[in-house]
């Protein structure tokens, strides 16, 4: 008896002496030096049922959003028959069937927003969102007791793309997002007589409080795939990043034009819907650190 008091009193000695469990405020990405006293806007979560809901971040106003729904095709491109014989039989007292399907998915949804500034339009984005995903259907089956069936489904996203079109005054901007399983994520970011660079971040950090301020813990390799993008001019110089992990957030260089500030704007609302409402476009364990 008094081996199992100690065995149960032993872990709450434990706790007693440790330091209380601290939660992370928020995610974060490694920022260039060059960005590092950025200007920083966040964007709020949108609701999911209202497409027209407005958001303003400083001078700025996000409007007349709207969401389509999603559309799916799905084409069988397997199927697959089992049947246990019976030895199944004698032993469980019921023989049981697999039946198993194997579908090709594609869907799509479109959504698009405005960018408001003082009461005049300095951006419109119109996006569509493309996924292939493959598709697995289980139906197990006691034949003797036809009753009872049960039923498993399991997707796995292949392949995901966002293309939005982004009207500044004169000039079409086409961004452009390919995210695939087992591959980096790549962004392209063009009109007929421009370009900027983009490159991937792959380094987060999670925020905790501390007594002289945030604490930035670095996350495992794993985590931070795909973390965020920095967006540079043709002379490699840094002009904004943009963070997937944590609160959707981006960062502008004070070096930048009001014409480059507000297509940035653009840009990082656009992917900030886009990671919003396609919550499966990146793969695990990336997933579960940007939710």
């Amino acid at each position: 008896m008094k081996n199992r008091l100690i065995q149960w009193l032993w872990p709450l000695a434990l706790l007693g002496g440790c330091e209380m469990v601290r939660v992370a405020q928020d995610t974060t990405i490694e920022l260039p030096v060059a960005l590092q006293q950025a200007e920083h806007m966040r964007f709020a979560n949108p609701s999911a049922i209202f497409s027209d809901e407005n958001q303003f971040t400083g001078e700025f106003e996000f409007t007349n959003s709207e969401i389509g729904s999603w559309a799916q095709e799905r084409e069988k491109i397997n199927e697959e028959f089992e049947r246990s014989g019976l030895m199944d039989f004698l032993l469980f007292g019921d023989a049981i069937s697999y039946i198993k399907r194997e579908f090709l998915v594609t869907a799509s949804r479109t959504f698009s927003f405005e960018l408001m500034a003082q009461g005049a339009l300095k951006g419109r984005s119109s996006c569509g969102i493309f996924a292939l995903s493959n598709k697995t259907e289980t139906t197990r089956h006691e034949v003797h007791y036809d009753i009872r069936s049960s039923f498993n489904g399991y997707d796995r996203r292949d392949k995901t793309e966002l293309l939005c079109t982004i009207q500044q005054g004169g000039t079409s901007w086409q961004l452009r997002l390919k995210a695939a399983e087992e591959k980096a994520v790549q962004v392209e970011l063009t009109s007929q007589d421009m370009s900027y660079t983009v490159q991937l971040i792959n380094r987060a950090y999670a925020i905790f409080p501390g007594e002289a301020g945030p604490e930035h813990r670095e996350l495992p390799s794993w985590a931070s795939i795909n973390a965020g993008l920095l967006f540079s001019d043709a002379d490699k110089q840094a002009l904004a990043a943009y963070s997937f992990v944590g609160d959707q957030k981006i960062w502008l260089s004070q070096a930048l034009s009001d014409s480059q500030r507000e297509l940035l704007l653009s840009v990082a609302y656009s992917l900030a819907m886009f990671h919003w409402y396609d919550g499966d476009w990146q793969p695990m364990p990336q997933r579960l650190m940007m939710r």
